[in-house]
């Protein structure tokens, strides 16, 4: 405990001792240029008294980094006058020496330091800041008195923190609270709403770390559409929230297409934006396919093929869902061929266009180009289309085309 404290130009002493902490002050050192004091040990060793100011040091000795204590105080602080004549007294010695050194190379080197009165001006400006300074008045030392206010006040900030600590914790009780009511009745009500049928696949959720699923101490088994839109709807809420994520495990129980019961095991991260239950297993049979077993982009045969029986029992499981979704299309014949027939169409008009355009003399291209208004940005891809044919013949009489187009001649 710090029970007395001493502030001189280059350091602090504490309780008495006839050592100096070294230290190095800034004054108004922040982004609005507020009043305040900063005050930085010099020595790694040297620690500030941390039970007088709030210190900071940022050491990382995992990393070998090695940081020095660091204080600011603002006129709230007991200490901030003491402190900040010490700083003002540092500020002062330093002014002295560069009026000194200013004023001798103004002197010494005019032909360089007389130059449009720059460094005149500069020395008039230390001159007077030095005279400001110097009529401030010393405070002295901190009293008693002093560091009794400085413990009143960590006394109170103190008290504070506990009851802004006990006012959170309050308030995230009652949400978690609200949400495990919410979520027996959100998921309950769904449940309800798409009730499991017999034979159909069956997803089982064991076990979350969102409040939501607090209820179902022994988990809580649903029809496929339940558990789509269940999980969805958390994954988004969360998401939007920017909570974070929320580990949620499932299990998929269903028949094979081999007519065998199987079971398919997972983990859903709420608030990952997944998209649902199928589209993330979906995914993740499909990053088996595309990335295998360990994610290297590498995947052997047997990670092919269980990537697609992955990727299977997501459009299984679709079929189950509140709404079908489109798996793939396929088109009529005459669509088909009427549609390659356009295409064709479009390719050749597009060759002829080009063997037109080859046919043209430079004179007519550059005519072309001119004939293209300026101001219809829609139209310059025209231009710019002529121009690049005529620089492949002549860049010059591009360039100079492009000039006339500019200019609207």
């Amino acid at each position: 405990m710090t029970t007395n404290i001493k502030f001189f130009w280059n350091g602090i002493k504490v309780n008495g001792s006839k050592s100096l902490i070294k230290v190095f002050y800034s004054l108004d050192n922040n982004k609005d240029h507020a009043p305040s004091v900063s005050i930085s040990s010099q020595g790694y060793g040297d620690q500030l008294p941390g039970d007088l100011f709030t210190v900071y040091n940022d050491t990382d000795y995992y990393t070998d980094y090695f940081d020095t204590d660091r204080a600011t105080l603002t006129p709230e602080h007991p200490l901030y006058k003491y402190a900040r004549a010490a700083a003002e007294k540092a500020e002062i010695r330093s002014l002295t020496r560069s009026i000194e050194q200013l004023a001798q190379n103004i002197a010494t080197r005019p032909a360089f330091y007389c130059r449009d009165d720059f460094y005149k001006n500069e020395l008039q400006a230390k001159r007077e800041k030095l005279a400001e300074l110097q009529t401030h008045k010393d405070p002295g030392q901190p009293t008693a008195a002093d560091l009794a206010a400085v413990e009143a006040m960590n006394t109170a900030a103190e008290t504070a923190r506990i009851a802004a600590e006990k006012e959170a914790e309050q308030q995230r009780r009652e949400k978690v609270l609200n949400e495990q009511n919410e979520g027996r009745r959100y998921i309950g009500e769904t449940a309800a709403r798409y009730p499991l049928q017999d034979g159909a696949p069956a997803v089982t959720i064991s076990w979350s770390e969102h409040p939501a699923f607090y209820s179902f101490h022994d988990g809580i088994r649903l029809s496929v559409a339940a558990a789509e839109i269940v999980l969805k709807h958390y994954d988004v809420e969360i998401r939007a929230a920017g909570e974070g994520c929320y580990k949620t495990d499932f299990k998929v129980e269903y028949t094979s297409a081999d007519g065998e019961p199987s079971t398919y095991e997972g983990y859903y991260n709420l608030g990952s934006n997944d998209g649902g239950l199928i589209a993330h297993i979906r995914d993740f049979g499909r990053n088996y396919q595309e990335r295998g077993h360990f994610g290297n982009g590498q995947p052997t045969e047997e990670d092919k093929q269980e990537g697609a029986e992955i990727v299977a029992l997501a459009d299984l499981l679709e079929r189950y869902t509140a709404a079908g979704r489109i798996v793939s299309v396929t088109l009529a014949p005459w669509v088909t061929e009427t549609l390659e027939a356009r295409k064709k169409a479009e390719q050749q008009e597009f060759h002829d266009m080009l063997e037109a355009v080859e046919m043209l003399t430079d004179e007519q291209l550059e005519a072309a180009v001119l004939q293209v208004p300026r101001d219809d940005p829609d139209a310059q891809d025209v231009a710019r289309f002529f121009l690049q044919k005529l620089a492949q013949r002549d860049k010059g009489k591009a360039l100079e085309a492009l000039r006339k187009w500019k200019r609207g001649a």
